[in-house]
């Protein structure tokens, strides 16, 4: 099967592998000439109602297959996004932890103020 990828940043990538999820992924990780990790990606296609389907599993590839079929090509156009996955919620962690560290921090400046306010 023949899968024209078009990730975010609008490269057309020509993929040809059977419909299973992890060779097409590795395929595609030699295309795009860098690893992926289908944790960090998501694949869509578009099915015959115009809807965007994601694509996560041998099943999924194999439906969009069906559909390039049924519109009477060969070609499966995909969509690939590619995300941060965890390291974006792991930088969001890390705001979140010096925010909090912040607070902690004024918290004790604070109560040393009235300590030493006391004391006087």
């Amino acid at each position: 099967t023949a899968f024209k990828v078009v990730d975010d940043a609008g490269q057309t990538y020509l993929v040809r592998t059977k419909a299973n999820y992890a060779n097409f992924i590795k395929a595609l990780s030699l295309k795009v000439k860098k690893e992926l990790d289908p944790k960090k990606i998501q694949l869509k296609f578009i099915d015959e109602e115009g809807d965007a389907i994601l694509i996560s599993s041998d099943e999924c590839l194999a439906e969009a297959s069906a559909a390039a079929r049924k519109k009477g090509t060969q070609t499966v156009k995909i969509m690939l996004s590619m995300s941060s996955g965890s390291a974006g919620s792991f930088e969001l962690d890390n705001k979140m932890m010096a925010i909090a560290g912040g607070g902690v921090a004024v918290v004790v400046g604070l109560v040393a103020m009235t300590f030493m306010r006391s004391k006087s």
